[in-house]
């Protein structure tokens, strides 16, 4: 409890979940959603040092059956298409096409290395920015696509903003590159 209110206190054990939802039909005569999927994450934020932290998170699902499967009943890929976008580049990635899902299985993995000091703060004249650095490295393989992979370098403000360059392959091929810029403001208003 921090001033009357509840808060999160993180662990240092790996999160681990697990999720199960079934599609019902509950009238006769409607074509309701025939379904059983189940999925499991296993995530953690590690903090090595003041300057250091590695977040990271792997996960993966099918669907057990699938009798009548809708476009919204379809494990979508979390993405950031735009090029400003109000959430982080760790768990989702930044260059995937839009509504990129699956209807069988999938398997997806992030991991991201944040650092005072990974690259450009190593250089004098930039030690006296505020400013911190990540790379990051998204992987996903579904039963409907080749293996892809992303890989990004970004630069952060204070936590008021994010610039990050990513590039994705597919089945080892480079086929992608862009910038994307992040203002997580909702993450800044929620903090304690």
């Amino acid at each position: 409890m921090r001033d009357g209110r509840k808060w999160y206190v993180s662990s240092k054990y790996p999160i681990i979940s697990v999720l199960y939802k079934k599609g019902i039909n509950l009238f006769p005569d409607n074509p309701a959603p025939l379904y059983d999927r189940i999925s499991a994450s296993v995530s953690q934020n590690i903090k090595v040092s003041p300057f250091e932290e590695i977040d990271w998170l792997f996960s993966g699902g099918t669907f057990l059956s699938s009798d009548r499967l809708y476009l919204n009943d379809l494990n979508y890929f979390r993405n950031n298409q735009m090029l400003f976008t109000a959430s982080d580049f760790n768990r989702s990635f930044n260059l995937l096409e839009t509504y990129a899902a699956s209807g069988k299985w999938w398997m997806e993995g992030h991991l991201n290395v944040q650092s005072q000091y990974l690259f450009l703060k190593n250089l004098p004249f930039l030690q006296r920015f505020s400013f911190d650095e990540a790379f990051h490295l998204h992987g996903l393989s579904a039963e409907n696509r080749k293996f892809y992979l992303e890989a990004g370098y970004s630069v952060g403000f204070l936590g008021l903003g994010r610039v990050g360059i990513f590039t994705g392959f597919t089945d080892k091929k480079f086929d992608r590159f862009g910038v994307r810029l992040s203002y997580p403001l909702w993450s800044i208003i929620e903090k304690p």
